[in-house]
């Protein structure tokens, strides 16, 4: 629990230089540990095969949880899905072998994105009506992406 409020500040300090990185180079460190630490957060272990049930704790707190987690969330899916359009802009100029190579590495980014998505409607079945937004955000994105 501790790593992902450290975290989650780390990315709070580095999110406010992380948009110049698009015109700056010298900003480039922060944009690389948001994503990188958006990507850790939300790929958090979601299996405990110690618990009886086989899901973990924190995934529970994720599906409960209010403010601070639901924002983890949303911070998290926010830049990877930043970076994933950011990355289909600059292939737009290449050839096409080369963009269908990059579709395939993008891969596991979609992959956080559809399990963002599946915890957003495990919150919305769970009774949380602020996250609907997000689900249909996410929707339309990945039918996008």
């Amino acid at each position: 629990m501790y790593d992902i409020h450290i975290r989650r500040y780390i990315y709070l300090l580095h999110a406010i230089f992380a948009p110049k990185a698009l015109t700056d180079p010298r900003y480039y460190f922060s944009h690389k540990v948001c994503f990188d630490t958006a990507r850790t957060m939300a790929t958090y272990p979601s299996v405990d095969p110690t618990n009886l049930n086989g899901v973990s704790d924190f995934s529970l707190v994720k599906v409960r949880a209010q403010d601070f987690f639901k924002r983890v969330l949303v911070h998290s899916c926010v830049t990877i899905l930043l970076e994933l359009f950011q990355e289909i802009e600059e292939d737009s100029n290449e050839p096409l072998t080369s963009r269908q190579m990059r579709r395939e590495e993008r891969a596991p980014l979609k992959g956080i994105v559809r399990d963002a998505l599946q915890l957003s409607l495990d919150r919305v079945e769970f009774g949380a009506s602020n996250i609907k937004c997000m689900y249909n955000a996410l929707l339309d994105i990945l039918l996008v992406i």
